[in-house]
């Protein structure tokens, strides 16, 4: 969710809104979070098990997106700049000590005793997978990008069909040892990323966009209907199925052949990481859902998705008004005093 260039395009930036907006949902859904996924909580003799499902199979190409714009944008860079990483790292420890102490001071369970054992686990959490595993994805770029650089488009494509069928294929319909992490590790990362920046090197999105979208769709079916039918190979809706990695191929692509020029849309999208942070927060996020806003009382009404509608766009927007206000503290604060500092703006360049 890091930035990838200065200028920024509307179509990509509209994307990884449209993408937060989903994992949003996915997170309203989880059955640990908002809680309809648990079976426990809504079983498959009511309809709207089926229609959760559903949902979660439409959004759960999210996360692939942000790596594969990553990939796109990033193929060509050579430079690691520390600020980047500082910076995410400075949002994370915002969000977990601004939550930890409004967990404290609401006394949520849990989370009402001992401020610096909980804001330690914080950072551990599976709240800030994304952040590390995205680090170390920014870490190995320049090195990556070396292989890209030296290879030609029939190596590229061959490297990738591999990485497909190793780590998509064949753990999406024979077994999962291949990776088993479901998509959320450095493995899956860097085969989207390779994925991204193929599409950008070689201009792959020749097709129309309504073809591209066809095509998500159908993926985002096959992957509801394995869901649906307690498919045992692998997790449906592990992001490393084969229909999970393609469907979200096919809506990059499908963005990429959008023509949008838009300066409030830029604004909205640097925030995406804060938004991100604050919700998926280790300290807030079952309280957020359940007692805020009463996730558990639509399981089974008929009300289920204008709740989850409402729900995701006051998480959206509150987690927007945050981080606006973030931004604003940093930058009188961290970006002033580390204006000058040399390891702060050090560059490492890979030649």
């Amino acid at each position: 969710m890091e930035q990838y260039k200065k200028e920024r395009q509307s179509n990509f930036e509209l994307l990884r809104i449209i993408s937060i907006l989903m994992i949003i949902t996915l997170h309203y859904f989880n059955g640990s979070m908002g809680g309809a996924l648990d079976t426990n909580n809504l079983s498959n003799s009511h309809f709207n098990y089926y229609l959760v499902r559903f949902g979660e199979s439409l959004c759960i190409v999210a996360v692939n997106c942000f790596i594969l714009i990553t990939g796109y944008f990033m193929y060509k860079s050579n430079t690691i700049k520390l600020r980047k990483v500082f910076n995410l790292v400075f949002t994370l420890i915002f969000y977990n000590v601004l939550l930890c102490t409004i967990s404290i001071v609401l006394k949520i369970p849990g989370y009402d005793t001992n401020f610096y054992d909980n804001l330690f686990k914080s950072f551990f959490s599976d709240g800030a997978w994304f952040v590390i595993i995205y680090i170390i994805l920014y870490l190995l770029v320049p090195y990556i990008n070396l292989v890209i650089k030296n290879i030609n488009k029939k190596q590229h494509g061959i490297l990738i069909t591999i990485m497909l069928i190793v780590f998509s294929v064949y753990p999406t319909f024979i077994d999962n040892i291949t990776i088993l992490d479901n998509g959320n590790g450095i493995i899956s990362f860097i085969m989207l990323y390779f994925i991204g920046s193929y599409i950008n090197k070689y201009n792959i999105n020749k097709r129309k966009i309504w073809i591209y979208l066809i095509f998500y769709i159908l993926m985002q079916a096959m992957t509801y209907i394995l869901a649906i039918n307690d498919y045992n190979k692998i997790y449906p809706f592990a992001y490393n199925t084969i229909f999970n990695v393609l469907g979200s191929v096919f809506l990059f692509l499908a963005f990429s052949k959008l023509n949008i020029k838009s300066k409030i849309i830029n604004k909205i999208s640097k925030h995406i990481l804060g938004i991100y942070l604050m919700h998926v927060n280790i300290f807030i996020r079952v309280y957020m859902w359940r007692t805020i806003l009463k996730t558990g009382e639509y399981y089974t009404r008929n009300s289920l998705i204008l709740n989850s509608v409402f729900s995701v766009l006051a998480v959206f927007i509150g987690g927007l008004i945050i981080d606006f206000i973030r931004e604003k503290l940093f930058n009188v604060t961290i970006e002033k005093i580390l204006k000058n500092n040399k390891i702060y703006n050090y560059e490492l360049k890979i030649e």
